[in-house]
């Protein structure tokens, strides 16, 4: 990962994702904190569209919450030289 230097680059968009769906998704289990992966049958088309809209925006950086099944959909849709992990996006502990 790397290091991101806020005073160099003015917020001119933010988009926000929520992160592909999980089996606790399907089940319709609250996951909170629980560090569960997505699960393997993402919608690839829209895997597909993400990332050429995220190209097509120049995004400069992809911040994520450390919960793997948020990196993970951050790696799918972006280089990890993008994506700045950050622990103040964690779920609220339930």
């Amino acid at each position: 990962m790397f290091t991101y230097n806020y005073a160099e680059d003015a917020l001119k968009s933010l988009f926000f994702l929520r992160h592909f769906p999980t089996i606790a998704n399907h089940a319709d289990i609250f996951m909170g904190r629980n560090d569960i992966d997505i699960s393997s049958d993402y919608d690839q088309n829209i895997l597909y569209k993400l990332k050429a809209q995220i190209l097509e925006e120049h995004l400069s950086v992809i911040y994520s919450s450390p919960l793997s099944r948020c990196v993970h959909t951050a790696q799918l849709v972006c280089s990890n030289d993008k994506i700045l992990i950050d622990s103040r996006l964690l779920e609220k502990d339930l």
